[in-house]
């Protein structure tokens, strides 16, 4: 009789890979669930342990049961110079890389802010002036801001063990610490009719790339890294790897009418910087040199809005944390609503005084 066994097999960054084999699928996904909780609460040191052999997965899985996990007291933990446990911290600080990548920028912004000495702790980050740096450099720059509150509130929850944190919250308040207004995401100049003038520009083999982009709403870092083995072929869905954080992961169905264009451009024929320039060279022969490659990921979205989709299915279509990274979208289909109120209020009146 042949013993099924239940493994887990997962490698982090910096620290190395955890590998271990349980008979029953629940004693795994305890142990499993355990990792992914060190991971979570920025356990870098006992994740290390069990990487090297130094402490068995199981032994610290009852450890942390009995209340006997050795964790590195909270007055040391905050007294930690800050770009030494960054530092640390960085590797595991999310799953994808573009996340990571992210988060560093965030703390790049941070270093040029004058808020901090070089040798500040953890602990220094509660007496940073925020609002005055805010006021000085925060809302010329929104986006670099947000992108560093946001990585100074990640490292924190994940190196004090949650988002709750007393210290956490005081570092984090709105009051002192302001969450920058950005402008509104964009929208590209882009119709149906505008896609196909510059489609047809295109070299014809390269085509179904466009098009999948354009009917998927993928990413293009995601769309070149879809391999055959994406492609569903009995239910007409594509497995999609997350690029921009782990639960971009998803598998997503094409309509049949659509699925032989997809089933032609998967995988990418092209390297990425070459379906960048190819689309660049067709907008600038079509007369729409302001185009991007990205707009087809907002055009997708935003044919979804004007053909009335709801909001919550244009946020799943294109795999938003958050319903207001959507509502860009709807934002435009609602003010083309009210511009055609307009136009139904005077278009009458005017075309009388046009006649007069």
């Amino acid at each position: 009789m042949t013993r099924t066994y239940y493994r887990i097999d997962r490698a982090f960054q910096g620290v190395g890979r955890i590998t271990a084999c349980y008979r029953s699928e629940g004693e795994r996904n305890k142990r499993d669930a355990f990792v992914t909780w060190l991971v979570d609460t920025g356990r870098r040191d006992v994740l290390k342990a069990i990487a090297g052999g130094r402490l068995a997965l199981d032994e610290a899985y009852s450890a942390h049961g009995a209340g006997r996990l050795d964790f590195t007291p909270r007055s040391a933990v905050l007294q930690r110079p800050l770009t030494e446990a960054k530092e640390a911290w960085l590797p595991m600080s999310a799953a994808a890389p573009a996340t990571r990548a992210r988060y560093g920028k965030g703390f790049a912004f941070l270093a040029r802010l004058d808020v901090l000495r070089a040798d500040a702790t953890i602990a220094d980050l509660e007496f940073a002036d925020w609002r005055r740096a805010y006021n000085q450099v925060g809302q010329m720059h929104p986006v670099a801001w947000n992108r560093m509150r946001s990585a100074v509130s990640r490292f924190l929850s994940m190196t004090l063990g949650g988002k709750f944190d007393p210290f956490r919250l005081k570092v984090i308040n709105p009051d002192t610490f302001p969450r920058a207004k950005e402008a509104e995401g964009r929208v590209p100049d882009l119709s149906p009719d505008v896609f196909a003038a510059i489609l047809a520009k295109v070299p014809e083999a390269l085509r179904p790339c466009y098009v999948t982009l354009a009917v998927t709403g993928l990413r293009p870092g995601e769309y070149v890294r879809c391999e055959a083995t994406s492609l569903l072929e009995h239910t007409h869905a594509l497995q999609v790897p997350g690029t921009k954080t782990a639960a971009s992961a998803a598998t997503i169905r094409i309509d049949e009418e659509l699925w032989p264009w997809v089933t032609a451009a998967i995988p990418c024929p092209v390297s990425q910087d070459a379906l960048y320039r190819t689309w660049k060279a067709a907008c600038v022969a079509a007369e729409h040199a302001e185009l991007v490659l990205y707009d087809l990921r907002h055009f997708y979205g935003q044919q979804l809005a004007d053909a009335g989709e709801p909001e919550a299915r244009i946020q799943v279509g294109l795999r938003h944390a958050t319903a207001s990274m959507t509502r860009r979208y709807t934002k435009q289909r609602d003010r083309g609503a009210t511009a055609k109120t307009m136009a139904q209020v005077l278009g009458p009146p005017l075309k009388l005084v046009a006649g007069v």
